[in-house]
């Protein structure tokens, strides 16, 4: 099954590096990710589709140095706010 996710990157590069280690691992056939930066209001958002579970995301987010805002924000689109889970 695939699921769209939605997460907020602290800079640019953070996200460029997700979209490197993505690109990387992901057991999908195709990706379908588009970043999004809104330099107004200085927010970078990830969108993304894949077959990989949540917790294995997190694996992935958790690779990425100073990527804390990417792993604290993540969730399934339906349940995005781009509010940080600091637990």
């Amino acid at each position: 099954m695939t699921t769209t996710f939605k997460v907020r990157a602290e800079t640019f590069g953070d996200a460029l590096r997700f979209q490197e280690i993505f690109i990387r691992t992901s057991p999908d056939n195709k990706m379908d990710m588009h970043i999004h930066v809104d330099r107004l209001l200085g927010l970078t958002v990830i969108t993304f589709k894949t077959t990989m579970s949540r917790k294995d995301i997190l694996k992935l987010l958790h690779r990425i140095q100073d990527g804390h805002v990417m792993w604290e924000t993540l969730q399934p689109i339906e349940l995005y706010t781009g509010e940080r889970d600091f637990q």
